[in-house]
């Protein structure tokens, strides 16, 4: 089992140190995560969300990382007090405590709070519990630590200034590879293909819409070129091919005759064919 400097933060103002214990799965098996109580609502999923996406940015970097189960514990003062916190904001801290384990990067002592997302963005927090959480982060942190927190979360400048004047660094992200970035467990080299890191919440959604965008583009070109389609077509007067025909007629033209009539110097004949032409 290792221990780090990271704390998760509860909106109780309390605040936890997380420890990590890992062990190496069968090749064929998936990454698992696991929080040591079942007693503590959401846990369990922010332990599983976060294995799995660390796992899969690093192996994205070109990391060499096996397959792993892991267990994440808290340490508080009493068991009491663990059970009496609930919900997914602790998946952001069990990313950055397991990343460092895997890799043996860590810088000073974070304190974190954020949702880890299916796919890895950081879903934001309660606005009403960020004030508890970030007195919480006064009280785990020394001068030089870091509180990290999504990115869609609004801190107000009195808060920036509490902060700043206990010497702690602010750091706001939308991304798990992000957050492993900005805390120093990968460097800028290795985050530079991932393509959520430096995605603001704009960019995020300008991307999810490019694709319906042309979608509707498409479907308006079709559209067009089907209706101009439709308007030559209806400029063509029915029967031109007739009148085309009869004005080829008119004046001295006469029909072209066929093959299969024959062509006799007598008078019967000669007016018996005209005849039968005009008829």
């Amino acid at each position: 089992m290792t221990e780090h400097n990271f704390y998760c933060l509860f909106n109780t103002g309390d605040f936890a140190a997380v420890t990590v214990e890992k062990y190496e799965n069968d090749p064929s098996e998936p990454v698992q995560g696991f929080f040591v109580l079942d007693g503590g609502r959401g846990f369990s999923l922010a332990a599983k969300r976060a294995a799995v996406r660390v796992y899969s940015v690093l192996k994205n970097q070109g990391l060499s990382v096996p397959k792993y189960s892991v267990m994440f514990d808290l340490l508080m003062e009493s068991t009491q007090d663990l059970m009496s916190v609930s919900g997914q904001s602790g998946g952001l801290v069990f990313a950055l405590a397991l990343a460092s384990d895997i890799t043996g990067k860590a810088s000073g002592s974070v304190a974190a709070t954020g949702i880890v997302e299916a796919d890895g963005a950081i879903g934001k927090v309660l606005q009403a519990d960020l004030d508890a959480k970030i007195e919480a982060a006064c009280r785990a942190l020394s001068r030089g630590g870091v509180l990290i927190c999504p990115q869609d979360n609004q801190i107000s400048d009195e808060i920036r200034e509490k902060l700043e004047g206990k010497g702690i660094e602010l750091i706001q992200v939308a991304s798990v590879a992000q957050a492993l970035h900005e805390s120093g467990i990968i460097s800028i080299s290795e985050v530079s293909d991932v393509c959520d890191v430096r995605d603001t919440p704009g960019k995020l959604a300008q991307r999810h819409y490019l694709p319906a965008l042309f979608f509707v583009l498409l479907l308006l070109l079709i559209l067009a070129v089907g209706l101009f389609s439709l308007n030559k077509s209806s400029e063509t007067p029915i029967g031109s091919d007739s009148s085309t025909f009869d004005s080829k007629m008119s004046g001295d033209q006469k029909p072209p005759l066929s093959e299969n009539q024959s062509v006799s110097s007598s008078a019967p004949e000669k007016d018996t064919v005209l005849t039968q032409g005009f008829e």
